[in-house]
């Protein structure tokens, strides 16, 4: 309606509110979502990997670099990987990174877990995530027996939202 027309006859109900609030209102800001009303996924990331192998292949410790790359402070709680959960209970600042050993055990003898998962959670609503990396593997032989030691991880997008 015209200022005239309101001036006149007042504002029309329909006018005076816009999804379900007054005009004169600011729409409230959620950090969550997307102006579209679309969820906003955070992201934890592996940066870096580094296998340590013992000399006879009896052992090997894994060791990964955790990057927050996501708007918001997470708390990363366990990473799922080569059949074995770290517990973390890490928390990460946005852009923030952080070293852990993820795995102590056995090298393996087959690349068949090729999947390692991340669980986590936004600090501020507690709303929590999980992440899949393609683990990726170089081969190596000792005494006539392949082994296959992890050199990647890569984020398979999208993350899902538990």
């Amino acid at each position: 309606m015209s200022w005239l027309t309101d001036a006149i006859f007042g504002k029309d109900d329909a006018d005076f509110y816009r999804d379900g609030g007054p005009i004169d209102q600011p729409r409230p800001i959620d950090p969550y979502h997307y102006p579209s009303g679309a969820k906003i996924l955070p992201e934890v990331v592996v940066t870096h990997v580094d296998s340590r192998c013992a000399a006879d292949m009896s052992h090997f410790d894994l060791w990964i670099r955790l990057t927050n790359a996501s708007p918001f402070e997470v708390e990363v709680v366990d990473v799922k990987i080569l059949g074995k959960t770290h517990g973390l209970n890490r928390y990460l600042k946005p852009n923030e990174s952080h070293d852990c050993c993820v795995y102590q055990g056995p090298v393996p003898t087959s690349d068949a877990e090729g999947l390692a998962k991340i669980d986590y959670r936004i600090c501020s609503n507690g709303d929590y995530f999980e992440s899949d990396h393609g683990v990726g593997y170089r081969s190596e032989y000792h005494n006539s027996i392949r082994y296959f030691v992890p050199i990647g991880l890569k984020l398979i997008r999208p993350v899902r939202d538990r």
